[in-house]
């Protein structure tokens, strides 16, 4: 870290930039060490094996000195002692790996402490002079549009957050209630041959399908309320002018379904519906997602248009 004592605010944060690298460096030591000396676990391990392997045949036993050859003996001594030396040698490398890793990290050791105390010392001189400025009786009018620029932007990607959220919990239960409906539909089959089970427990997946449905209906209404309040030109792999929850709320369900061919075409009609709203719903969450990315960079770099601004004024 540079021993220059920083005057300003830019000083200040160009030098935390140096320290944060310095971090990421000692990170990538620590993770350095930690890999070699899993290496030398494994060598040692190997080493040891080798070493019993060794001895084993230098002091065989009576039986086995009955049945020995000693050119083969010698021979086979002689390669595990070849791999032996290998293994020394990588043992070794890996340990000056180690000790070059470790005489680095030492000249980073006060590297935390250092970014903690010059991050807390800008966090301190920057609020005090963003208060000045807030106080002037006529702030820069290029700061005040970029902060509102930004708060537009903070209240994007809030929503971005919501229609994520919405989007995921409204797959997860279209999912459980287009399964629920197939196995309805399956157990309805069985219904028509007339087996006593098949009725009630086609009925009990439908009941299924059906508490599905109100929460489906009741996420799809503040869906289409955070829909309402957003740009929809950003959204260009759907069409959000012909999307209305209301299309969707379908009546799948009757209280008196007795015919059960009447049935099966009921839910099979009820799943093509699901297919559509899914499809819906997962094109909107790749454009919401890309719109996110789009937000979180505008954010990124009016604020440090803003950050400049404040340190230089």
């Amino acid at each position: 870290m540079a021993n220059n004592t920083p005057k300003t605010l830019t000083d200040l944060r160009l030098l935390i930039e140096e320290v944060k690298q310095e971090i990421l460096e000692k990170e990538k030591l620590e993770r350095i060490i930690e890999g070699e000396l899993e290496l030398i676990d494994e060598l040692l391990g190997i080493r040891d094996k080798l070493h019993r392997k060794i001895e084993k045949l230098n002091n065989p036993n009576f039986f086995q000195s009955l049945f020995r050859n000693s050119a083969n003996n010698d021979q086979k001594v002689s390669s595990l002692s070849k791999k032996l030396t290998d293994v020394n040698h990588e043992i070794n490398h890996h340990e000056k790996r180690i000790n070059s890793s470790k005489v680095k990290l030492e000249s980073l050791a006060k590297t935390t402490s250092d970014f903690r105390k010059l991050s807390n010392e800008y966090d301190a001189k920057f609020q005090e002079k963003e208060r000045q400025i807030q106080n002037f009786k006529n702030p820069p009018q290029s700061l005040l549009s970029i902060q509102t620029e930004i708060d537009k932007l903070v209240s994007a990607q809030e929503n971005c957050e919501e229609i994520e959220s919405n989007c995921s919990f409204l797959l997860d239960h279209l999912s459980a209630m287009r399964n629920a409906l197939k196995k309805a539909g399956a157990w309805g089959k069985i219904d028509l041959i007339g087996p006593k089970e098949a009725g009630p427990t086609k009925m009990a997946h439908y009941k299924t399908a059906e508490n599905e449905l109100r929460l489906i209906k009741r996420q799809l209404s503040v869906l289409d309320n955070i829909l309402n309040d957003i740009d929809i030109s950003e959204f260009t792999s759907i069409n959000l002018h012909d999307f209305s929850p209301k299309a969707f709320f379908f009546e799948f369900f009757h209280d008196n379904i007795f015919i059960d061919k009447i049935f099966l075409e009921h839910v099979s009609e009820a799943c093509e519906k699901i297919d559509k709203l899914t499809e819906f719903l997962r094109l909107l969450t790749i454009d919401n997602k890309a719109r996110s990315g789009r937000v979180v960079l505008n954010i990124d770099k009016l604020t440090k248009e803003r950050v400049a601004l404040i340190e230089n004024h």
